[in-house]
């Protein structure tokens, strides 16, 4: 097996062993403007907008056992940050610049679970656990930072995704947080209109969700699994692979060359 080695030093000082908090990212919008509605009053009056968030494990049933992983993260090799999947990390950093600035801040990831709240005409606990799970992965991949350049976007992850801690319990906490972000109504599956909608909170064409439902869908059914979710994942963050099928997971890849 190969060594893993761990996160650099600047990450690694963030994630203190009870405080580690989730990493990497998806979700954005370009509708930064749209940003105090009903629900935003919502989200004020809660004291969410507040602060930064610890990571807490998801508490429905579904998700609170272990993952069925056909490949487990500490069997892939060590990324190398090649042009590839730099332009992967790019295309999820342009998706989460919600006012399209050109840098990564806590306002962006709250724009874009207000777009999906206000979406879907959210409240109470579906809309809290939405935001509450953006905010959780922004302090995860942002650490003390107040705002990430791409350059400090794709470097931050890639030093997780190569550390110890997240191919050996981390990856969990951040699949099942990001899992529950999709899965609208908590049942434990995604739906095809989940999806969609999730899409349209990142500002990713709608038309593309139906292919790349139907990629992750591996077993046919209609519905997204955590565990097929759980491969889609792995298989985007932590694979080099130009004709991996899970590349375009959150569509298509830029094609602009990466910093």
């Amino acid at each position: 097996m190969f060594r893993i080695i761990r996160p650099l030093q600047g990450l690694a000082g963030v994630m203190r062993p009870a405080e580690r908090r989730l990493a990497i990212l998806f979700q954005p919008v370009r509708r930064f403007g749209k940003m105090l509605n009903s629900s935003q009053t919502w989200i004020a009056h809660s004291g969410l907008g507040l602060g930064l968030p610890r990571i807490s494990q998801p508490k429905r049933g579904m998700v609170n056992r272990p993952l069925r992983l056909k490949k487990m993260p500490t069997d892939y090799p060590l990324l190398t940050g090649s042009e590839h999947w730099r332009r992967k990390a790019r295309m999820v950093f342009q998706r989460m610049d919600a006012n399209a600035d050109g840098y990564l801040t806590k306002e962006d990831y709250v724009s874009t679970a207000q777009t999906l709240i206000d979406h879907l005409s959210l409240t109470g606990e579906k809309a809290e656990r939405i935001l509450k799970g953006r905010l959780e992965l922004w302090a995860a991949i942002a650490g003390d930072k107040t705002r990430l350049s791409a350059e400090e976007h794709w470097r931050n992850n890639l030093a997780l995704l190569n550390g110890v801690f997240f191919r050996q319990e981390m990856y969990r906490t951040l699949i099942c947080t990001e899992f529950s972000t999709m899965d609208i109504d908590g049942d434990g599956f995604i739906s095809k209109d989940e999806h969609a909608a999730y899409y349209y909170s990142l500002d990713i064409p709608t038309e593309c969700s139906k292919d790349d439902f139907d990629i992750m869908d591996t077993n046919g059914d209609g519905l997204v699994s955590i565990d097929e979710f759980a491969e889609s994942f792995l298989g985007f963050w932590l694979t080099e692979d130009s004709n991996n099928i899970y590349n375009q997971n959150f569509g298509h890849l830029v094609i602009d060359q990466c910093d």
